[in-house]
């Protein structure tokens, strides 16, 4: 890996973007961590060192301000961890902690972010080659399961991120539900999925629930 060219990192809308200067021994340094807990939703976050990542804020507009634009959340029930997040688009950025001394010298990078061009440097050094071989074989242990069920998870709940309804509890926003659902047709050719989002404001006309239904897709399989 080039040492000298740095990874680079931006957010949906292009407002927030960062640098990742290559330490001198990657292969220690830098490590892609999986997280499933519903804390992180299934992310995966590249973990580098505190001082060797560098960020910067681009305004479109006057009226945004580096503090409009990305932005600074500390949970109630994690308040010795910060989650950074472009203040625009809602892109989840990065998030630190340090509920330890060796921890707060780290940040955890959404890699979703990162230029395409620099996952494949990962890929291409080894960092990241051990977890997407593990992520692929779940993904067809997961297919293989779905395969022998006809009813998928019929009006199965699912809630958002702890700290994302933390967030948004007692805004606009107000509180939301999902819920996600799914059948296979009895001859396994076709697959239809279906999700429901439910929004509840607590305000207006008597705390009505909108509520929007939308198909996944079918899928051949």
């Amino acid at each position: 890996m080039d040492a000298e060219t740095p990874l680079r990192g931006a957010c949906s809308c292009g407002r927030n973007h960062y640098f990742i200067a290559i330490p001198s021994n990657p292969h220690e340094t830098l490590q892609v961590i999986f997280d499933d807990s519903a804390e992180h939703s299934r992310a995966l976050s590249l973990r580098v060192p505190l001082a060797q990542i560098h960020s910067e804020t681009y305004a479109f507009y006057s009226d945004e301000t580096p503090n409009t634009i990305r932005r600074v959340f500390t949970p109630d029930h994690a308040p010795h961890s910060k989650r950074h997040f472009c203040g625009i688009c809602g892109t989840s950025l990065s998030h630190w902690s340090e509920e330890s001394p060796e921890e707060a010298e780290l940040i955890y990078v959404n890699l979703k972010t990162l230029k395409s061009e620099d996952v494949d440097r990962l890929q291409d050094a080894g960092i990241l080659t051990a977890v997407t071989e593990d992520e692929t074989e779940g993904s067809h242990e997961s297919s293989k399961g779905s395969r022998q069920v006809t009813s998928i998870g019929q009006g199965r709940e699912v809630r958002g991120n702890p700290w994302f309804e933390e967030m948004i509890q007692g805004s606009e926003l107000g509180r939301f539900r999902r819920r996600r659902g799914g059948e296979t047709s009895s001859d396994g050719k076709t697959k239809v999925e279906w999700e429901v989002t439910e929004f509840e404001s607590g305000e207006g006309d008597d705390g009505a629930t909108v509520a929007g239904k939308r198909k996944l897709g079918s899928l051949g399989v």
